[in-house]
């Protein structure tokens, strides 16, 4: 038979002096927020002159940056294994 369902594990990892569960929390909704912010940002600023202006190598541009769009991020954690794994 299995073992009751308890919270004691929750309770006794949120509560232990050693392990500052909620900084680590709020660290990670702060850097969170940030790269959010930044990413939008970046994003309109980028995204105005391609859609109001004409300029030249616009085509170039936009090709670029839907290029790396296809990129899936996953593929850059191999060579971050690599790298740590020496």
């Amino acid at each position: 038979m299995a073992a009751p369902f308890t919270t004691q594990a929750y309770t006794s990892i949120l509560d232990a002096p050693g392990t500052p569960m909620l900084r680590w929390f709020a660290n990670s909704m702060i850097a969170a927020t940030a790269n959010a912010a930044l990413v939008v940002a970046t994003a309109a600023m980028a995204a105005y002159p391609l859609a109001r202006m004409q300029f030249r190598g616009k085509r170039i541009v936009f090709g670029a940056i839907i290029a790396t769009l296809f990129v899936p991020p996953v593929i850059l954690v191999i060579p971050n294994y690599l790298i740590v794994g020496q």
